[in-house]
């Protein structure tokens, strides 16, 4: 489902990014967005946490559905590959180049993510559950970050 951007062109911060903690690949893609992220826009969360649930949980999505990636801004959120390309838009500079495989049909671009998805701990590994979502966080996620069902 498609949507424009409505409010101000005022980034609202924090940004947040709900990722598989125990996928290698996901925080290691994580890790890449915190160290290219300059102006401390992006909060992360493990979605296999309490806090992680329950945002997903807010926001409509099965709550157990490690599979995803979730890119909340403003009570707006975005899934899958349209995530992806949505951070490395924010980024800015020339990752926001990136961006432009939204020409691409988000079917056609799911499709890809999916498979991928079904096979990350295959191919890049499972990271031990007591080192799982190490990474550092901006801050913690407020509940005013998330608004009921408000799908980007």
């Amino acid at each position: 489902m498609a949507m424009t951007e409505k409010g101000s062109s005022c980034p609202v911060r924090p940004v947040v990014l709900l990722f598989d903690g125990e996928c290698a690949m996901c925080g290691g893609i994580a890790g890449f967005v915190r160290k290219r992220d300059r102006s401390e826009t992006f909060a992360f969360q493990s979605l296999r946490t309490e806090e992680g649930r329950r945002l997903l949980e807010a926001l409509g999505i099965e709550k157990d559905d490690c599979d995803t990636f979730v890119m909340i801004r403003g009570g707006k959120y975005w899934l899958k590959s349209d995530a992806a390309l949505q951070v490395m838009r924010e980024l800015g500079r020339g990752w926001s180049l990136l961006y432009t495989a939204k020409i691409v049909p988000k079917r056609v671009r799911d499709f890809f993510y999916d498979r991928i998805a079904e096979r990350r701990y295959k191919w890049f590994g499972r990271v031990a559950a007591e080192t799982a979502c190490t990474l550092p966080t901006n801050g913690k996620v407020k509940q005013s970050t998330v608004k009921e069902g408000a799908r980007k």
